[in-house]
Protein backbone atom coordinates (compact mmCIF):
# COMPACT_ATOMS: atom_id res chain seq x y z
CA UNK A 1 0.00 0.00 0.00
CA UNK A 2 2.72 2.53 0.93
CA UNK A 3 4.66 1.73 -2.03
CA UNK A 4 1.27 2.31 -4.66
CA UNK A 5 1.41 5.50 -2.41
CA UNK A 6 5.23 6.42 -3.64
CA UNK A 7 4.02 5.55 -7.16
CA UNK A 8 1.60 7.75 -7.62
CA UNK A 9 3.41 10.52 -5.89
CA UNK A 10 5.91 10.17 -8.35
CA UNK A 11 3.68 10.10 -11.74
CA UNK A 12 2.40 13.28 -10.16
CA UNK A 13 5.97 14.71 -10.45
CA UNK A 14 6.64 13.90 -13.26
CA UNK A 15 3.28 14.77 -14.91
CA UNK A 16 3.66 18.33 -13.37
CA UNK A 17 7.66 18.93 -14.32
CA UNK A 18 6.04 18.21 -18.27
CA UNK A 19 3.63 20.68 -17.54
CA UNK A 20 5.93 23.38 -16.33
CA UNK A 21 8.43 22.38 -19.45
CA UNK A 22 5.70 22.65 -21.65
CA UNK A 23 4.46 26.42 -20.74
CA UNK A 24 8.05 27.43 -20.33
CA UNK A 25 8.73 26.36 -23.65
CA UNK A 26 5.79 27.66 -24.83
CA UNK A 27 6.30 31.03 -23.08
CA UNK A 28 10.00 31.11 -25.07
CA UNK A 29 8.40 30.50 -28.24
CA UNK A 30 5.87 33.08 -27.85
CA UNK A 31 8.41 36.00 -26.82
CA UNK A 32 10.29 34.37 -30.15
CA UNK A 33 7.30 35.48 -32.37
CA UNK A 34 7.06 38.71 -30.86
CA UNK A 35 7.57 41.00 -34.17
CA UNK A 36 10.17 43.11 -34.71
CA UNK A 37 8.82 46.69 -37.09
CA UNK A 38 12.00 47.44 -38.97
CA UNK A 39 12.35 51.64 -38.83
CA UNK A 40 14.89 53.96 -40.05
CA UNK A 41 16.01 56.94 -37.91
CA UNK A 42 18.15 59.99 -37.84
CA UNK A 43 19.79 61.70 -35.27
CA UNK A 44 18.73 65.25 -34.36
CA UNK A 45 21.55 67.58 -34.41
CA UNK A 46 21.37 71.44 -34.91
CA UNK A 47 21.49 72.66 -38.22
CA UNK A 48 20.52 75.76 -40.41
CA UNK A 49 17.15 75.32 -41.83
CA UNK A 50 16.58 77.16 -45.43
CA UNK A 51 13.22 77.21 -46.53
CA UNK A 52 12.70 78.72 -50.39
CA UNK A 53 9.62 79.16 -53.21
CA UNK A 54 10.07 77.73 -56.43
CA UNK A 55 8.67 79.81 -59.03
CA UNK A 56 8.49 79.46 -62.78
CA UNK A 57 8.89 81.44 -65.90
CA UNK A 58 10.72 80.88 -69.42
CA UNK A 59 14.02 82.24 -70.63
CA UNK A 60 13.79 85.84 -72.39
CA UNK A 61 16.72 87.48 -73.98
CA UNK A 62 17.58 90.55 -72.08
CA UNK A 63 18.09 93.03 -75.05
CA UNK A 64 16.57 92.07 -78.55
CA UNK A 65 16.97 94.79 -81.54
CA UNK A 66 14.87 95.05 -84.60
CA UNK A 67 17.24 96.60 -87.34
CA UNK A 68 15.08 98.30 -89.87
CA UNK A 69 16.74 101.10 -92.03
CA UNK A 70 16.33 105.07 -91.23
CA UNK A 71 15.48 106.43 -94.94
CA UNK A 72 13.20 108.51 -96.19
CA UNK A 73 11.94 106.37 -99.35
CA UNK A 74 12.42 103.07 -100.65
CA UNK A 75 16.09 102.42 -101.57
CA UNK A 76 17.27 98.60 -103.27
CA UNK A 77 19.47 96.08 -100.74
CA UNK A 78 22.63 95.85 -103.01
CA UNK A 79 24.26 93.65 -100.26
CA UNK A 80 23.17 91.11 -97.58
CA UNK A 81 25.96 90.16 -95.39
CA UNK A 82 24.42 87.97 -92.66
CA UNK A 83 22.03 84.88 -92.29
CA UNK A 84 20.10 83.01 -89.10
CA UNK A 85 22.41 82.34 -86.56
CA UNK A 86 25.06 84.22 -87.36
CA UNK A 87 27.45 85.71 -84.11
CA UNK A 88 27.25 89.87 -84.70
CA UNK A 89 29.06 92.69 -83.30
CA UNK A 90 27.63 95.77 -81.82
CA UNK A 91 27.83 98.37 -84.34
CA UNK A 92 28.52 95.65 -87.51
CA UNK A 93 27.47 96.82 -90.82
CA UNK A 94 24.98 93.83 -91.58
CA UNK A 95 23.61 95.36 -95.07
CA UNK A 96 24.35 98.29 -97.61
CA UNK A 97 21.59 100.16 -99.67
CA UNK A 98 21.84 101.49 -103.06
CA UNK A 99 23.67 104.59 -102.95
CA UNK A 100 23.87 106.01 -106.08
CA UNK A 101 21.50 108.66 -105.51
CA UNK A 102 22.46 109.93 -101.84
CA UNK A 103 25.94 109.95 -103.25
CA UNK A 104 25.38 112.48 -105.69
CA UNK A 105 23.51 114.47 -103.41
CA UNK A 106 25.81 113.87 -100.68
CA UNK A 107 28.50 115.81 -103.21
CA UNK A 108 26.75 118.26 -104.10
CA UNK A 109 26.10 119.35 -100.48
CA UNK A 110 29.94 118.82 -99.75
CA UNK A 111 30.49 121.26 -102.26
CA UNK A 112 28.35 124.18 -101.92
CA UNK A 113 29.15 123.91 -97.94
CA UNK A 114 33.24 124.03 -98.65
CA UNK A 115 32.14 126.82 -101.35
CA UNK A 116 30.40 128.57 -98.88
CA UNK A 117 32.77 128.83 -96.20
CA UNK A 118 35.68 130.06 -98.63
CA UNK A 119 33.03 132.74 -99.65
CA UNK A 120 32.62 133.51 -95.96
CA UNK A 121 36.34 133.43 -95.28
CA UNK A 122 37.31 136.02 -97.66
CA UNK A 123 35.33 138.04 -96.52
CA UNK A 124 35.37 137.86 -92.89
CA UNK A 125 39.09 139.26 -93.51
CA UNK A 126 37.88 142.08 -95.39
CA UNK A 127 35.84 142.81 -92.53
CA UNK A 128 38.66 142.92 -90.01
CA UNK A 129 40.40 145.33 -92.84
CA UNK A 130 36.98 147.38 -92.58
CA UNK A 131 36.46 146.54 -96.28
CA UNK A 132 33.10 144.72 -95.67
CA UNK A 133 29.78 145.85 -93.62
CA UNK A 134 28.84 144.07 -90.50
CA UNK A 135 25.20 143.04 -92.15
CA UNK A 136 27.05 141.26 -95.46
CA UNK A 137 29.01 139.19 -92.60
CA UNK A 138 26.13 138.26 -91.17
CA UNK A 139 24.51 137.17 -93.97
CA UNK A 140 27.50 134.83 -94.95
CA UNK A 141 27.40 133.56 -91.43
CA UNK A 142 23.50 132.63 -92.07
CA UNK A 143 24.25 131.05 -95.32
CA UNK A 144 27.26 128.92 -93.94
CA UNK A 145 24.82 127.33 -91.61
CA UNK A 146 22.15 126.72 -93.89
CA UNK A 147 25.00 124.89 -96.27
CA UNK A 148 26.51 122.70 -92.83
CA UNK A 149 23.31 121.87 -92.06
CA UNK A 150 22.50 120.92 -95.67
CA UNK A 151 25.54 118.85 -95.40
CA UNK A 152 24.79 116.79 -92.58
CA UNK A 153 21.02 116.34 -93.72
CA UNK A 154 23.24 114.38 -96.53
CA UNK A 155 25.76 112.89 -94.45
CA UNK A 156 22.95 111.04 -92.36
CA UNK A 157 21.08 110.10 -95.57
CA UNK A 158 24.12 108.43 -96.91
CA UNK A 159 24.77 106.96 -93.58
CA UNK A 160 21.40 106.02 -93.35
CA UNK A 161 22.06 103.37 -96.37
CA UNK A 162 24.81 101.33 -94.24
CA UNK A 163 22.41 99.64 -92.08
CA UNK A 164 24.12 98.65 -88.44
CA UNK A 165 22.91 96.64 -85.65
CA UNK A 166 22.97 98.44 -82.57
CA UNK A 167 23.54 95.65 -80.12
CA UNK A 168 25.61 91.81 -80.41
CA UNK A 169 24.03 89.00 -80.52
CA UNK A 170 22.72 86.26 -82.67
CA UNK A 171 20.60 86.69 -85.68
CA UNK A 172 17.36 85.21 -85.08
CA UNK A 173 15.97 86.36 -88.49
CA UNK A 174 16.73 87.88 -91.64
CA UNK A 175 13.21 89.30 -93.50
CA UNK A 176 14.59 90.67 -96.57
CA UNK A 177 17.07 89.32 -99.59
CA UNK A 178 19.06 91.17 -101.06
CA UNK A 179 18.03 92.99 -104.67
CA UNK A 180 14.91 93.36 -102.35
CA UNK A 181 13.72 96.96 -101.37
CA UNK A 182 13.91 98.24 -98.30
CA UNK A 183 12.11 101.04 -96.39
CA UNK A 184 11.47 102.50 -92.92
CA UNK A 185 8.20 99.96 -92.50
CA UNK A 186 10.82 96.92 -93.63
CA UNK A 187 12.50 95.09 -91.20
CA UNK A 188 15.86 93.98 -91.87
CA UNK A 189 16.82 91.21 -89.62
CA UNK A 190 16.41 90.53 -85.87
CA UNK A 191 19.51 90.83 -83.40
CA UNK A 192 18.97 88.84 -80.01
CA UNK A 193 21.59 89.20 -77.32
CA UNK A 194 22.03 85.85 -75.15
CA UNK A 195 24.78 86.57 -73.11
CA UNK A 196 22.54 87.13 -70.43
CA UNK A 197 18.99 86.39 -70.17
CA UNK A 198 16.09 86.82 -67.93
CA UNK A 199 13.18 85.04 -66.51
CA UNK A 200 9.97 86.90 -65.64
CA UNK A 201 7.94 85.29 -62.18
CA UNK A 202 5.44 86.43 -60.16
CA UNK A 203 5.42 85.70 -56.14
CA UNK A 204 2.77 85.93 -53.54
CA UNK A 205 1.99 88.83 -50.82
CA UNK A 206 3.62 86.69 -48.04
CA UNK A 207 6.66 86.37 -49.39
CA UNK A 208 7.30 89.50 -51.75
CA UNK A 209 8.46 91.36 -48.59
CA UNK A 210 11.14 88.58 -48.12
CA UNK A 211 13.30 89.01 -51.11
CA UNK A 212 15.26 91.70 -51.74
CA UNK A 213 16.67 93.11 -55.09
CA UNK A 214 20.48 91.59 -56.19
CA UNK A 215 19.69 88.85 -53.90
CA UNK A 216 21.11 85.49 -55.52
CA UNK A 217 18.80 82.79 -56.77
CA UNK A 218 18.99 79.34 -58.06
CA UNK A 219 17.86 78.16 -61.42
CA UNK A 220 17.67 74.60 -63.15
CA UNK A 221 16.84 74.29 -66.26
CA UNK A 222 15.52 71.06 -67.69
CA UNK A 223 16.78 71.53 -71.45
CA UNK A 224 19.87 71.60 -70.33
CA UNK A 225 20.06 68.41 -68.58
CA UNK A 226 19.08 69.43 -64.77
CA UNK A 227 21.92 71.78 -64.70
CA UNK A 228 21.78 74.79 -61.71
CA UNK A 229 22.50 78.00 -62.42
CA UNK A 230 23.01 81.55 -60.39
CA UNK A 231 21.21 84.21 -61.15
CA UNK A 232 19.97 86.90 -59.07
CA UNK A 233 16.49 89.63 -58.47
CA UNK A 234 16.85 92.15 -61.22
CA UNK A 235 13.88 94.04 -60.03
CA UNK A 236 10.58 93.52 -57.64
CA UNK A 237 6.91 95.45 -58.87
CA UNK A 238 5.79 97.45 -55.95
CA UNK A 239 2.38 96.66 -57.24
CA UNK A 240 0.44 93.39 -57.40
CA UNK A 241 -0.19 92.23 -60.43
CA UNK A 242 -4.99 92.60 -60.32
CA UNK A 243 -4.93 89.35 -63.02
CA UNK A 244 -2.69 86.92 -60.98
CA UNK A 245 -2.76 88.40 -57.32
CA UNK A 246 0.90 88.62 -57.28
CA UNK A 247 3.89 90.68 -57.42
CA UNK A 248 5.96 90.32 -60.96
CA UNK A 249 9.91 90.06 -60.66
CA UNK A 250 12.56 89.29 -62.99
CA UNK A 251 15.78 87.28 -62.51
CA UNK A 252 18.98 87.41 -64.41
CA UNK A 253 21.41 85.41 -65.04
CA UNK A 254 24.50 85.10 -67.34
CA UNK A 255 24.59 83.50 -70.42
CA UNK A 256 28.05 83.32 -71.73
CA UNK A 257 28.41 79.84 -73.17
CA UNK A 258 25.36 80.31 -74.85
CA UNK A 259 23.95 76.97 -74.04
CA UNK A 260 20.60 78.56 -72.46
CA UNK A 261 18.11 79.46 -75.39
CA UNK A 262 15.45 81.62 -75.29
CA UNK A 263 12.00 80.09 -74.85
CA UNK A 264 13.37 77.20 -72.57
CA UNK A 265 11.23 76.46 -69.08
CA UNK A 266 13.19 77.42 -65.95
CA UNK A 267 12.21 76.69 -62.48
CA UNK A 268 13.96 79.75 -60.05
CA UNK A 269 14.41 78.41 -56.23
CA UNK A 270 14.02 81.79 -53.82
CA UNK A 271 15.35 81.81 -49.83
CA UNK A 272 12.75 83.50 -48.30
CA UNK A 273 13.55 82.17 -44.55
CA UNK A 274 16.79 80.73 -42.47
CA UNK A 275 16.66 79.57 -38.97
CA UNK A 276 20.05 79.29 -38.19
CA UNK A 277 20.76 76.73 -35.54
CA UNK A 278 17.47 74.84 -35.36
CA UNK A 279 16.49 71.16 -34.68
CA UNK A 280 15.61 69.90 -38.18
CA UNK A 281 13.80 66.65 -39.01
CA UNK A 282 12.71 64.69 -42.14
CA UNK A 283 8.77 66.49 -42.90
CA UNK A 284 8.12 62.30 -42.62
CA UNK A 285 8.58 61.68 -39.25
CA UNK A 286 6.60 64.42 -37.50
CA UNK A 287 2.59 63.15 -37.63
CA UNK A 288 -0.71 64.08 -36.24
CA UNK A 289 -2.59 61.66 -34.49
CA UNK A 290 -5.72 62.72 -32.21
CA UNK A 291 -4.85 66.40 -33.04
CA UNK A 292 -1.33 65.78 -31.51
CA UNK A 293 1.76 66.81 -33.40
CA UNK A 294 4.42 64.19 -32.46
CA UNK A 295 7.31 62.17 -33.26
CA UNK A 296 8.82 58.49 -32.33
CA UNK A 297 12.19 57.72 -30.74
CA UNK A 298 14.30 55.02 -30.23
CA UNK A 299 14.88 53.93 -26.90
CA UNK A 300 16.16 50.64 -25.65
CA UNK A 301 14.92 49.01 -28.83
CA UNK A 302 11.43 50.57 -28.46
CA UNK A 303 9.58 53.04 -29.63
CA UNK A 304 8.43 56.17 -27.54
CA UNK A 305 6.33 58.97 -28.65
CA UNK A 306 7.09 62.60 -27.95
CA UNK A 307 4.96 65.30 -28.34
CA UNK A 308 6.84 68.61 -30.35
CA UNK A 309 6.27 72.02 -31.60
CA UNK A 310 6.69 72.18 -35.31
CA UNK A 311 8.02 75.69 -37.10
CA UNK A 312 9.02 76.24 -40.70
CA UNK A 313 8.28 73.16 -43.12
CA UNK A 314 9.86 73.33 -46.35
CA UNK A 315 7.72 69.85 -47.32
CA UNK A 316 11.25 67.82 -47.28
CA UNK A 317 12.26 69.10 -43.78
CA UNK A 318 10.74 70.35 -40.54
CA UNK A 319 11.97 72.61 -38.30
CA UNK A 320 11.08 71.36 -34.43
CA UNK A 321 10.75 74.25 -31.57
CA UNK A 322 10.12 72.33 -28.69
CA UNK A 323 10.14 68.60 -27.65
CA UNK A 324 13.85 67.28 -28.85
CA UNK A 325 16.76 67.02 -27.73
CA UNK A 326 20.30 66.49 -29.45
CA UNK A 327 21.48 63.24 -30.09
CA UNK A 328 18.05 62.03 -30.28
CA UNK A 329 16.97 58.99 -32.91
CA UNK A 330 14.01 59.89 -34.87
CA UNK A 331 11.93 57.17 -36.52
CA UNK A 332 11.57 58.65 -40.12
CA UNK A 333 10.71 55.91 -42.03
CA UNK A 334 8.13 52.82 -40.66
CA UNK A 335 6.76 55.50 -37.78
CA UNK A 336 3.39 54.81 -39.10
CA UNK A 337 3.19 51.31 -38.05
CA UNK A 338 4.08 51.59 -34.21
CA UNK A 339 2.85 52.89 -31.04
CA UNK A 340 4.57 54.00 -27.68
CA UNK A 341 6.58 50.51 -26.94
CA UNK A 342 6.50 48.67 -29.26
CA UNK A 343 10.19 46.66 -30.31
CA UNK A 344 11.37 48.22 -33.39
CA UNK A 345 14.72 46.86 -35.52
CA UNK A 346 17.05 50.09 -36.89
CA UNK A 347 17.59 48.93 -40.30
CA UNK A 348 18.79 52.57 -41.73
CA UNK A 349 20.19 55.66 -40.21
CA UNK A 350 20.17 58.96 -42.31
CA UNK A 351 22.22 62.13 -41.92
CA UNK A 352 20.68 65.08 -40.74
Amino acid sequence: MQLTRKIVIIFLIAILNIMVLGCGAKAVEEEAKVKLIPVEVVQVKKQDFVRGVVLSGTIEPQATATVIPKIMSAEKIVNLSVAVGDKVSAGQTIAVLDQSTVAIQLNSARNTYEDTLRNYERNKVLFEAGAVSQSVIEQLEVGLNQAKNGLDVQELAYNNTIIKTPIGGIVTAVTVEEGNLASAQTPIATIVNLDMVEIDCSINESQVNKIVVGDKVQIRIAATGGKIFEGKIKNVSPTMDQRTKAYPLTVVLENIENVIKAGMYAEVEIITDVRPAAFVVPAQAVIQRNGITKVFVVQDDKAFEKEVEVGLSNGKETEIIRGLNAGEEVIFRGNEDVVRGDPVKVIGRGEK
